[in-house]
């Protein structure tokens, strides 16, 4: 009978430990919990500061020039050179180019970015926006794959549109177009 007693007493003995070790453990948990939700928080509100700190501006008139500020000098033809950069910029345009002889291609991808004279003139473009993409598709469909293969051609469609789209600005001019995308299939 002793050695019963003496193995219900080491059984007792051994369930007050494991109780004590639960118990433990549980006054951990809430710390060990409390731990990974800061650690979550600080990672999360780090991932927002970095997005806000270092992305470009969604839209062009909130671009800054690190100080400085972009002048526009109108010389004697009324050309326009810019010693500051402010650029409107535009989603992918598709259009039907005209058929040639030479060339089968039908479509054009393209992306035209404009050099501004003023960061003004962002918001006048996008308040005249469905009138500004209708002129850009209408000077684009006129094409065909001969006068725009060439790097020149190019350049003359880019100088067409700076023409035909400043007629209908009046906060300031378009200086340049680029083209960021120009693909022909």
């Amino acid at each position: 009978m002793a050695e019963k007693e003496k193995e219900e007493l080491e059984g007792q003995q051994q369930e007050t430990e494991q109780e004590e070790e639960v118990k433990k453990s549980a006054k951990k948990l809430p710390l060990i919990i409390g731990g990974g939700v800061l650690i979550l928080a600080i990672l999360i509100g780090g991932s927002i500061f970095a997005m806000k700190a270092f992305s470009a501006p969604a839209d062009a008139s909130e671009s800054e020039t690190d100080g400085e500020v972009a002048e526009v000098v109108e010389k004697e033809a009324g050309e326009y050179v810019s010693t500051g950069l402010y650029f409107a910029d535009f989603d992918a345009f598709i259009t039907v180019l005209r058929q040639s002889d030479e060339y089968h291609f039908t479509y054009l991808k393209f992306v035209p970015k404009f050099e501004l004279s003023d960061a003004k003139v962002t918001s006048e473009i996008l308040a005249k926006l469905p009138l500004i993409e209708d002129k850009i598709n209408s000077v684009m469909t006129d094409l065909n794959w001969n006068s725009i293969k060439s790097e020149r051609g190019r350049e003359r469609i880019g100088e067409k549109l700076t023409e035909k789209l400043n007629e209908f600005l009046e906060s300031g001019k378009i200086i340049k177009t680029y083209f960021t995308t120009f693909v022909a299939q």
